[in-house]
């Protein structure tokens, strides 16, 4: 008999998979034998010039996670205080919110895959969605093939990971929005500015600055 795969399969195992893989990487960095290769030194690293430093990945990683548990278990999520910048600091936040994932219930994340709520996308953009996502259900109107609408959503994801780091003023946001359609623009080459514009209005409530 073939299970169901469901969306509490989808969302919680994976959220606890990257953050136990997060854990190993900072285990494997701590047992570093190297006398040049200090905590400091790594809590200041980066893959590239433009990358956020390591704190800054932790604190994305945690506050994402607890903010999507948070959602599924219909809760207001813990808002952590700046980005840890020692391993033990680090493992107790990742291990909090491991605890919450840990906890979470299977039936009441199922239940609340469909659920309505306020969500954020990008510092502009609220949008009454349901965990399942709107997204999809806006591009019945508009038609973007897979590809198209992977990319869509890959461009508003990656803001609300920024959005996760900063607190933006109404001039910042009003910039990041545009930004959203500049780099919608550019990847969705095929799809007109138009249909991009009506898209982001239609996710927005034409409550957004991307009008």
């Amino acid at each position: 008999m073939t299970s169901t795969h469901t969306f509490y399969d989808g969302t919680i195992p994976v959220l606890q998979s990257l953050l136990r893989t997060l854990t190993h990487i900072l285990q494997k960095a701590s047992n570093d034998p190297s006398p040049a290769k200090t905590e400091a030194t790594f809590f200041s690293a980066r893959l590239t010039p433009d990358m956020y430093p390591l704190p800054d990945q932790i604190r994305i990683a945690t506050q994402f996670s607890e903010n999507l548990v948070a959602r599924l278990t219909n809760r207001e999520p813990v808002k952590f205080e700046g980005s840890p910048t020692t391993f033990a600091q680090s493992y107790e936040r990742i291990n909090t919110v491991l605890k919450s994932l840990d906890e979470a219930d299977k039936e009441t994340v199922n239940g609340l895959a469909d659920v309505l709520k306020p969500t954020q996308l990008g510092p502009e953009i609220v949008v009454d969605m349901s965990c399942a996502g709107e997204i999809d259900k806006a591009n019945s109107e508009f038609k973007l093939n897979d590809d198209e609408l992977q990319i869509f959503k890959d461009i508003l994801d990656r803001e609300v990971m920024k959005d996760t780091l900063a607190v933006h003023s109404p001039g910042e946001g009003e910039n990041s929005a545009k930004e959203i359609k500049k780099s919608e623009y550019l990847a969705l080459s095929n799809v007109s500015n138009n249909t991009v514009d009506k898209m982001l209005k239609k996710l927005g409530k034409d409550k957004s600055t991307l009008s």
